[in-house]
């Protein structure tokens, strides 16, 4: 069994491409199912679909052809001609998938490096693939040792010191093209995790007026309460851009553009054209990018955040040094723990040795007429007992490592006895 990362990220694909390739909490399932159930080598796999990355993570019981197949996934959902996807795909295999996915968690390849929002980020994507029943007790040993390099390297480097945010950044860029943020009247559109970090950074300037727009405007009213702001229907958005908000926020899920060139066009007509600085966080994009040649209109995306964050990320820099040096070690240490241990079999022999010593427990009860050593002895039997019965399995389980019956045998007894139950603990260790 191989374990795989097959994606593209910020670093690999523009938002043009990224966007085609997100997923939505709701789609995850269905994605799920459509991926296990056309590509027979993924044995076990989850992926995670965020604003920066698109990734799929897997154990394979034949990675050339996983990989093949996983081309041809992220070809047909962005619309893309494979040769052109390849472009911007990254496959690792193994030690190298593994270290990926422990800098991926640990925030050190991130848009913003030290971020915290990744680790709920990976961890509600996984769940979801738990709870579908498409891992197993590779991928589900892989994130718990993430869960715990992560942490790790939150604890012993200054990585997240005073990290900033997406949210951050925005408010960041805002006041570098204003100067100052006073009296400035701000829209944030959206009640999620970025639309509430971005809220949480505009607290720390003095601004005129906040309006918050979502689709519930029982959240909306939430997050505006914050600063004394005004909540909002999503379907207001274009009054109170015509009454003359300055800034507005986008960070919301959305099939379609919530502003198009042609409704700003008539928008800024009416607002005199007084200048409106439009910042999309959104992933698929929320504004039109036309909209940026909108006289007095300017326009950023996420992507366009690269350079402030270039610009204030260069002390982090040097304790994410620190970091790629722990999760190297780490990734280095959970490779040999895998392939020294068969983890299926592992399992099974401590279940099982688990079984004997409450029942020889229970039976020791009984015979406390015997002497010490004919209490060891009895013990001694039921230990050699255990290893005849396991002998015979386990060995013919070795012999066909890595073949496919082996994996299909090793499905079953993980089904039968339940290995797989306590593989996933769900939290940092």
């Amino acid at each position: 069994m191989d374990y795989l990362v097959v994606g593209l990220s910020h670093k690999t694909a523009p938002i043009s491409l990224r966007e085609k390739l997100s997923v939505s909490a709701q789609e995850c399932p269905h994605v799920l199912h459509d991926l296990t159930g056309k590509i027979p080598s993924l044995k076990e796999t989850f992926f995670l679909s965020t604003c920066n990355r698109m990734e799929v993570y897997a154990a394979s019981s034949n990675a050339q052809d996983s990989i093949r197949d996983l081309e041809s996934f992220f070809s047909h959902k962005g619309q893309c001609p494979l040769d052109t996807i390849r472009s911007h795909l990254y496959t690792y295999k193994n030690s190298e998938a593994v270290t990926h996915g422990f800098k991926v968690i640990s925030s050190l390849d991130s848009l913003v490096v030290g971020e915290n929002q990744i680790v709920g980020q990976f961890r509600d994507a996984f769940e979801i693939a738990f709870k579908e029943h498409v891992t197993g007790t590779y991928l589900n040993q892989f994130v718990n040792r993430a869960f715990y390099v992560s942490k790790k390297v939150r604890e012993n480097t200054a990585v997240s010191l005073g990290a900033v945010s997406v949210g951050s950044v925005a408010v960041l860029l805002t006041r570098q093209i204003y100067g100052t943020l006073e009296n400035k009247s701000i829209g944030i559109v959206g009640a999620g995790e970025i639309a509430e970090l971005v809220v949480r950074h505009l607290s720390e300037h003095n601004i005129g007026s906040l309006h918050c727009f979502n689709r519930t405007q029982a959240k909306a009213q939430e997050l505006a309460f914050r600063l004394n702001g005004q909540a909002h229907s999503l379907d207001n958005l274009e009054n109170i851009l015509e009454q003359g908000l300055d800034i507005v926020v986008t960070a919301i899920e959305s099939d379609k553009a919530l502003l198009l060139a042609d409704q700003l066009q008539t928008l800024m007509h009416k607002r005199k054209n007084r200048s409106l600085i439009l910042i999309d966080l959104g992933v698929p994009r929320n504004i039109n990018a036309d909209c940026n040649n909108v006289d007095n209109v300017f326009l950023y995306n996420i992507d366009d955040l690269k350079q402030v964050i270039e610009h204030n990320s260069k002390e982090r820099q040097k304790e994410a040094e620190k970091a790629f040096l722990i999760v190297e070690k780490e990734a280095s240490r959970f490779m040999d723990f895998m392939v020294a241990r068969d983890p299926t079999l592992v399992q099974l022999g401590a279940k099982w040795d688990g079984i004997r010593k409450k029942e020889l427990e229970r039976t020791m009860k009984k015979l406390s007429h015997l002497n010490k050593n004919d209490l060891e002895a009895v013990e001694k039997m039921t230990e050699a007992i255990l290893n005849r019965i396991l002998f015979d399995p386990v060995l013919s389980l070795k012999n066909e490592a890595g073949d496919e019956r082996s994996w299909q045998a090793k499905d079953l007894i993980r089904k039968m006895f339940r290995l797989d139950e306590s593989d996933y603990e769900g939290k940092d260790n």
